[in-house]
């Protein structure tokens, strides 16, 4: 039940949102396999690490699902497919 899962991981990111340190951007094509996720925030490139890491293990963890994810200073891009 992988769409369960990343609901969850989408719920975990709400939370950061609504503490006001980071938003997000889920983008999910027509046939609901393929996702990003754009993570925006003001804490640097450190933080940056620190969700691409924390992403890559929560959705390997949860899920099973092996992303890929581009960073740059403010932003985490993790692109996903769920067969």
């Amino acid at each position: 039940m992988p769409n369960a899962r990343v609901s969850d991981i989408c719920d975990h990111l709400s939370n950061a949102r609504y503490n006001g340190f980071a938003g997000y951007e889920v983008d999910i094509d027509d046939d609901r396999t393929n996702y990003t996720i754009t993570i925006i925030h003001n804490m640097g490139e450190k933080w940056c690490k620190f969700l691409k890491d924390w992403l890559e293990q929560g959705m390997k963890t949860t899920t099973g699902i092996i992303t890929k994810i581009g960073i740059s200073k403010n932003t985490v891009v993790a692109r996903f497919h769920v067969p």
